[in-house]
C-alpha cells in the first residue's frame, strides 16, 4: 500500500482519537461518546495493518483484529501491541453503552483514553516505525493553500508563537474564503452573501458629530448587522459556532487592507498560546475543512441565454 494512503488513514484514525479526547472532558453523559470515537479508531487502525499486510479481515472481532496484528509483527520479529487486558475492556465498555445502555464511569472513561492513545502509539512505532504525534491532522485537508499554513503554524508554535497564530488566523480565512469563492456564479455573486460589507458605513464616514444620538445609533445598527452576518455565514457553512466562538477568542481575524492581497494579522508583541488551545485550534481547522469537504460540489458557470 502506498505509504501516502497509510499515513492518510492513520490521521484519520488519529482524528478520531483527537475527538475523543475532547469529548471525554464534558459532563456525562456527553463524555460517553469518547469511548465509541476510540473503539472506531482503533478498529480502523488494526483494519488498515491487516489490510496493507495482506491478510483477510472477514468476518473479525475487534480483539480478532488485534491478535492477527500482534501475530504479524510476532511473525516479523516486531515489538507487540501491549494492553490487551484494557482493550478488551475498552471493548466491553463500548458495547455496554452501544448494545446494553449501561454508561461508563469517569474512570473507565479515562483508562479508555490511556488506552486508546497508547495503543495507536505502539500500532504507530511498531508498525511502520513512526511517530504517532508526527502523524499530522491537516493530511486530510485537500485545500493545498489552508494546508500549507497550518504546517506552517505546527512547525514555527515552539520557536515563534506570533507566527503561529498569524498561520493559523490565515488557515481559517482562506479555508470559508476559498470555498465560497468556488461556489460562486459567473457574476461572483456568492451564495453565502448576508449584505453589503459595511466597514465604510459607519458615523466617522458619514461625517456626524461622534457625540450626538444618530451617530451613536448609526454605529450601534452596523455593529449588529456585522456580527449577524458573521454568525449567519459561520452557520450556513454548517461550522460549530460554539467551537467558532472559541477559536475567535484566541485567533484574531486577520484585516484586509485595500490592494492588499494578504490580510495583517494584529498581534500583541508578547502574544502567546497554550499548547492546548493551540491542539484545540489545528483540531477544530481539521473539523470544519472535512466538514467542508464532506458536502462539496462544483457549479457550472455558464451565461443563461
Amino acid at each position: 500500500m502506498d505509504m501516502k494512503l497509510i499515513i492518510k488513514r492513520l490521521a484519520f484514525a488519529k482524528y478520531l482519537i483527537e475527538r475523543g479526547n475532547q469529548e471525554s472532558v464534558n459532563s456525562e453523559p456527553l463524555s460517553f461518546i469518547a469511548l465509541l470515537h476510540y473503539h472506531d479508531a482503533l478498529e480502523l487502525s488494526f483494519d488498515l495493518v491487516l489490510e496493507d499486510k495482506g491478510i483477510n479481515t472477514k468476518d473479525l472481532g475487534f480483539m480478532q483484529y488485534f491478535e492477527r496484528v500482534n501475530g504479524w509483527l510476532r511473525n516479523n520479529g516486531k515489538n507487540e501491541i501491549s494492553l490487551k487486558p484494557s482493550l478488551v475492556r475498552l471493548k466491553n465498555r463500548r458495547v455496554n453503552l452501544k448494545h446494553g445502555g449501561l454508561f461508563p464511569s469517569k474512570m473507565d472513561i479515562e483508562e479508555s483514553k490511556f488506552t486508546a492513545n497508547n495503543t495507536f502509539e505502539e500500532i504507530c512505532k511498531n508498525v511502520y516505525g513512526l511517530n504517532a504525534q508526527k502523524i499530522s491532522l491537516v493530511e486530510l485537508i485537500e485545500n493545498q493553500r489552508v494546508n500549507a499554513f497550518i504546517k506552517e503554524a505546527i512547525n514555527s508554535y515552539d520557536s515563534d508563537q506570533r507566527k503561529s497564530i498569524e498561520k493559523i488566523s490565515f488557515s481559517f480565512e482562506f479555508l470559508l474564503r476559498d470555498y465560497e469563492q468556488s461556489k460562486s456564479d459567473l457574476f461572483l455573486k456568492s451564495p453565502f452573501y448576508f449584505g453589503r460589507n459595511m466597514t465604510f458605513l459607519n458615523s466617522f464616514h458619514m461625517g456626524l458629530n461622534h457625540r450626538d444620538k444618530l451617530s451613536e445609533f448609526v454605529d450601534s445598527v452596523k455593529e449588529s448587522i456585522e456580527a449577524m452576518q458573521k454568525a449567519v455565514k459561520i452557520l450556513a457553512f454548517g461550522l460549530d459556532y460554539k467551537k467558532y466562538i472559541k477559536f475567535r477568542l484566541l485567533i484574531p481575524e486577520p484585516i484586509w487592507c485595500i490592494g492588499n492581497d494578504m490580510p495583517k494579522v494584529s498581534l500583541g508583541q508578547n502574544t502567546k498560546i497554550s499548547k492546548e488551545d493551540f491542539n484545540f485550534c489545528i483540531n477544530y481547522l481539521v473539523e470544519c475543512s472535512l466538514k467542508l469537504q464532506e458536502f462539496d460540489f462544483e457549479i457550472s458557470k455558464k451565461e443563461n441565454v
